[in-house]
């Protein structure tokens, strides 16, 4: 038998081995694989140890648990989010962030991951962080309640008033007896004069919280805008009145109102009363002074109308520095100027919440720089702790500029 001949039986014999070899190989693997995949990570008891704790009720136990989790296993998803859960429910936002931001990373796909954190931004005082943490669930859930309020919130800060419109109509289509929601819609509509469409809305609202007082309130300036004649202004007139009924501390917008209607009823001593009144109120708010200077002009006080007229002009030129300064700083995030003289316009008009937010951006721009902490120190004496930024949640102003009638 030639030598290649008696090689063969070997050669078939060795690729035998070989071929059994990778298979015994393979299934070691997939068996190694799944012992992997089942195998319970190191925090895994921890985690099972905190819910029952956090069901028992024994919360400081199972924060304690699930930080252990963490220790033995840092990137442990499960953790993370009762962590992050833990600190949203009890109101200790800041503390809920870190977590919420390593979950985004670990598993973005964790359901209603952005909007949680959006909302814990935003009770924070981080209000661009917030906003883009909201549409960022938005892209994944378009109809996510808590992300499409805290966006809409905050969209009239940005004017992008289409965008505003289209996401308060569909929180109101999602939730159509929600009353803070059809407040919302009411007042942007108004605001963007659609009475029209604001006016089923503001019913709507009064008929699911007839107590509300600003229900009334919108309602009385539909018709204030919409019917000048003496019959709409009686019924705004009765309108108001409702709205004062029900809070006379929340009275601003009727009086002024109030005083408009007496000034075109040809009542000018009572429409300056009402005026004086919500002068008081809203010292800052221009529109006051120029209903005030047409109701002097009226009532024969050539004088008194001068002056607010000045003061009007003067409140309007610090309206449009504040809007201008506003698009500045999310223009330029890093301005140190634009912020702290955003923050002192905010502060002088008691806008507290607001002007800590931009403030605090100063100080973080220009660490220890005197002025900021100087404001700072004006801030805090000022405003009562519930009306600051991490106390309160930032958002847009949804007022109206100082302008006329």
């Amino acid at each position: 038998m030639s030598k290649a001949a008696s090689d063969a039986p070997r050669r078939l014999n060795l690729s035998s081995n070989t071929i059994l070899l990778l298979v015994v190989l393979a299934i070691l693997a997939v068996v190694f694989v799944f012992t992997q995949m089942y195998q319970p990570s190191p925090g895994k008891e921890a985690v099972e140890t905190g819910r029952a704790m956090a069901q028992a009720g024994r919360l400081p136990e199972a924060e304690r648990a699930w930080k252990e989790a963490l220790r033995l296993d840092p990137n442990n998803a499960a953790a993370l989010e009762l962590l992050s859960e833990l600190y949203r429910n009890t109101h200790r936002y800041q503390e809920a962030i870190a977590p919420l931001q390593k979950l985004a990373k670990l598993k973005p796909e964790t359901p209603n991951l952005y909007a949680n954190l959006a909302e814990c931004l935003a009770q924070t005082g981080h209000q661009d962080a917030a906003f883009d943490e909201a549409e960022a669930q938005l892209k994944q859930d378009p109809n996510n309640i808590g992300a499409l309020a805290i966006a809409a919130k905050m969209l009239p800060s940005r004017n992008e008033p289409k965008k505003e419109l289209e996401y308060k109509r569909r929180l109101v289509q999602l939730k159509p007896d929600n009353p803070e929601f059809l407040l919302m819609l009411a007042r942007t509509l108004v605001d963007y004069h659609y009475f029209d469409e604001a006016q089923p809305v503001a019913d709507k609202l009064i008929q699911t919280a007839p107590d509300t007082p600003a229900g009334y309130g919108i309602r009385g300036e539909i018709e204030f805008r919409k019917n000048p004649t003496p019959e709409g202004l009686a019924k705004a007139k009765s309108y108001f009145e409702e709205s004062l009924k029900r809070s006379p501390q929340e009275s601003f917008p009727p009086h002024l109102y109030l005083g408009k209607i007496y000034t075109r009823l040809g009542q000018p001593d009572k429409a300056v009363a009402y005026l004086l009144k919500a002068k008081q109120l809203q010292p800052f708010r221009g529109d006051v002074d120029f209903a005030l200077a047409e109701a002097y002009d009226r009532a024969g006080q050539s004088a008194k109308a001068e002056a607010a007229r000045n003061e009007f002009v003067m409140l309007r030129q610090e309206y449009d520095t504040e809007k201008a300064l506003e698009k500045r700083c999310v223009a330029a995030p890093n301005n140190f100027d634009y912020h702290l003289q955003l923050g002192k316009i905010k502060l002088r008009r008691k806008e507290f919440a607001d002007a800590d937010y931009y403030l605090h951006e100063a100080l973080r721009i220009r660490p220890n720089d005197p002025q900021a902490q100087a404001a700072l120190k004006q801030l805090a004496a000022q405003a009562p702790s519930s009306q600051t930024a991490e106390n309160q949640e930032p958002g847009p102003r949804e007022s109206l500029p100082p302008g006329g009638p």
